[in-house]
C-alpha cells in the first residue's frame, strides 16, 4: 500500500466536499514516540525497499500499526475513509454542465459530439440518404435543446427518429416530411416545447404520433396532412394552445380543427 499517496487522495476527496478548513487532518498521536530504529525481525521481514528508494509495509496482525514521523497513519487513513463515505451519502449531485454545439447541425453526423446537450443553431436533416439512419441519430442521444428549428426531410430510408429522445426544447419549427420509411415519431415523446410551427407531412408510412404526447404548446402553426397510414391524433391530446392556425389531414380523410384534438 502506498500510504502516503492514499492519505493525500482521501484528503483532497474530503477537502473539495466541506472545505479544508473542517477537514480533520492526521496529526501526532499523544504520548507518541518518535520512529526510531528497530531491532525485532518480524519488524524487519514487513517492512522493504525497492531499487527507487519505495518503501512497503506488510502488516498482517490486525493489533499493529504503523507510525511515521509521529502519525499512525493506518488509523488516519481509516478515519478519512469513513469521514469521504458519510460524505458522498450526504453530498447531492452536481448539476451537470452543458456541452454547447455552436452552429448548424447537418447530415454529417460522424463529426458531431455525443456529449453535447446544447445546440445553439439549427438541426438540418434534409436529404441525407444512407448517412441518416437509427445509428447516426443516437449521436444525438443527449441533446436537451435546440435554440433554433429541426428540419427533418426527405430521408428515405429513416425509420424512426430514436435518437432525439432527451429532447425537451425546441426554440424554432418542427418539420418532418417526406420520409416514406418513418413508422412513429416516439423519439420525439420528451419534447414539452415548440417555439415555432409544426409540420408533419408526406410520411407515406407514418402511422402513430404518439411521440407528441408530452406537448402542451405550439407559439405559431399545426399542420399534419398527407400521412395516408395515420388514422388517429393520438399524442396531440396534450397541447392546450396553437398560436395560429390548425390544419389535420387524417388518412385518406378532410380536415380536422382544433376541436376535434379534445
Amino acid at each position: 500500500m502506498d500510504v502516503l499517496a492514499e492519505l493525500s487522495v482521501l484528503q483532497h476527496a474530503a477537502e473539495s466536499m466541506m472545505g479544508p478548513e473542517v477537514t480533520p487532518a492526521a496529526s501526532p498521536r499523544a504520548g507518541a514516540a518518535p520512529c526510531s530504529p528497530q531491532t525485532d525481525l518480524s519488524l524487519h521481514n514487513s517492512i522493504k525497499v525497492d531499487e527507487h528508494g519505495n518503501v512497503f509495509f506488510n502488516v498482517s496482525q490486525s493489533h499493529q500499526r504503523i507510525w511515521l514521523n509521529g502519525v499512525d497513519f493506518l488509523q488516519a487513513l481509516d478515519d478519512l475513509r469513513r469521514l469521504v463515505d458519510a460524505l458522498e451519502e450526504i453530498s447531492p449531485n452536481p448539476t451537470p454542465v452543458p456541452v454547447i454545439h455552436t452552429g448548424d447541425v447537418t447530415c454529417n453526423l460522424s463529426a458531431f459530439s455525443p456529449a453535447t446537450t446544447v445546440i445553439q443553431g439549427n438541426l438540418n436533416l434534409d436529404s441525407c440518404g444512407a448517412a441518416l439512419n437509427a445509428v447516426a441519430l443516437q449521436r444525438l442521444g443527449r441533446v436537451t435543446r435546440i435554440d433554433g428549428g429541426v428540419r427533418i426531410n426527405r430521408n428515405s430510408g429513416l425509420a424512426d427518429i430514436e435518437g432525439l429522445h432527451s429532447l425537451t426544447h425546441i426554440q424554432g419549427h418542427l418539420q418532418i416530411n417526406d420520409n416514406p420509411a418513418l413508422r412513429n415519431i416516439d423519439g420525439l415523446r420528451s419534447l414539452i416545447f415548440l417555439g415555432a410551427h409544426l409540420n408533419i407531412a408526406s410520411n407515406l408510412g407514418l402511422a402513430s404520433i404518439g411521440g407528441l404526447s408530452s406537448l402542451t404548446n405550439i407559439t405559431q402553426s399545426l399542420d399534419i396532412k398527407y400521412n395516408h397510414e395515420l388514422t388517429t391524433l393520438d399524442g396531440l391530446g396534450g397541447i392546450t394552445q396553437v398560436g395560429t392556425y390548425v390544419s389535420i389531414a387524417v388518412g385518406h380523410a378532410g380536415t380536422a380543427h382544433l376541436d376535434d384534438l379534445a
